[in-house]
Parts: structure tokens; C-alpha cells; sequence
């Protein structure tokens, strides 16, 4: 638990750091996409993953810049659960 409090707590100072130098008050990921974010966001903040298995490989990216091993964990499982006959290559 305390690894992901520490976690969460560098997220909001990245935030509020962000929303002070910022004019507009944006908050801007570079290469990453609201909705993945959002629900980055609302992993750490309520240790639920709602997700699906396409939007997994984008938060496995985030989990892995962050230093978040359960959720890479979980991203990994997401992805191999959504691989079938018709879409591996």
C-alpha cells in the first residue's frame, strides 16, 4: 500500500505543478490519450481496472513509467485475454 500512496502522490504533484505554469490550467501527457489516463487515474485512486484489452497496451505503457508492477501485471493479463485466432498476427 505504501508504494502506491507514494506513487499517487508524485501523480498530484505533477499535476499541480503543471496546472501552476499553465495559462489554459491544462494538464498535457505527451502521447497519451484522455480516456487511457482517465483510467490510469482511476486505477490509482480506486485500485479498479475497467479497461479493455486494446486500451491495455497504451496503460501498460503508463504502468511501466510509473513503476507500477500490479498494474503491468494486470495490463499483461488484459492483453493476452484479448489475443484469439482472429486478430494475432
Amino acid at each position: 500500500m505504501y508504494k502506491s500512496y507514494w506513487h499517487v502522490s508524485n501523480v498530484r504533484r505533477q499535476f499541480a505543478a503543471q496546472m501552476r505554469d499553465s495559462i489554459e490550467n491544462a494538464f498535457i501527457v505527451p502521447d497519451v490519450t484522455y480516456n487511457h489516463y482517465l483510467a490510469f487515474l482511476k486505477y490509482l485512486y480506486s485500485d479498479k481496472t475497467e479497461f479493455s484489452a486494446e486500451d491495455a497496451i497504451e496503460i501498460l505503457k503508463l504502468s511501466d513509467q510509473h513503476g507500477l508492477d500490479r498494474l503491468k501485471r494486470i495490463c499483461e493479463k488484459k492483453i493476452k485475454s484479448g489475443i484469439d485466432i482472429d486478430n494475432a498476427a
